[in-house]
């Protein structure tokens, strides 16, 4: 098996396998799962634990960056970055990606329903489940690292993988920290946007296949 259809199998096998976990949380929450809802009430119990006014401000600060607004001017800087540089398909599947990521979030928002937790620290309008924060950072981490690993040397991929990795965890805690949303929903949030980018990497990777 050459390296391009391992490839195709880990990318299948990551859309099985991300996809279950989405649809099995966003089965349970729909249910009403007590025991989900008791996972999710004591995580929300740790972090109002750990809370300070100095943590509250950082947390606050990391996760506007996480904001409608930063993501669409991160992705149209980077899509102009793209345009220019020539790398028509990586922009168009940058493109894809972060709009099939805002749509899908937003679809299964409405289609589930469901009520943010009530002690909140900031105010956030629209349903819970799955968080859009986790989603797009995620959709955000894995699609960049896709369209500029090929670029880089060993070094940097290896720094730019640990980025994507980090970077949707820290905004998904910065999400239940501030109780805007239940762990559930970050982790359906990153299972959502998992699902989604690795098919979109199967079908219409970002450059094109070696034959």
């Amino acid at each position: 098996m050459n390296r391009e259809n391992n490839h195709t199998v880990l990318r299948i096998s990551g859309i099985v396998v991300t996809g279950a976990i989405f649809a099995t949380i966003m089965s349970l929450v729909m249910q009403h799962s007590q025991a989900l809802q008791a996972i999710d009430n004591r995580v929300i119990s740790f972090m109002e634990s750990i809370r300070t006014p100095a943590l509250t401000d950082a947390v606050i600060f990391i996760t506007n960056f996480g904001s409608s607004k930063s993501t669409i001017i991160a992705v149209l800087t980077i899509i102009l970055f793209l345009l220019l540089r020539k790398s028509f398909r990586a922009a168009l599947f940058y493109f894809i990606a972060t709009a099939g990521a805002l749509g899908l979030h937003i679809t299964f928002k409405s289609l589930v329903e469901r009520p943010r937790p009530p002690m909140r620290i900031v105010n956030e309008l629209f349903y819970s489940f799955p968080s859009g924060h986790a989603t797009m950072s995620t959709t955000l981490a894995v699609i960049t690292y896709a369209v500029f690993a090929p670029l880089l040397n060993r070094w940097q991929k290896k720094l730019l993988l640990v980025a994507a990795i980090a970077w949707p965890i820290l905004i998904g805690f910065t999400r239940t920290y501030l109780a805007v949303h239940y762990l559930s929903d970050v982790v359906g949030g990153m299972m959502l946007a998992l699902t989604w980018t690795a098919l979109l990497l199967l079908v219409f990777p970002p450059y094109p296949r070696h034959k």
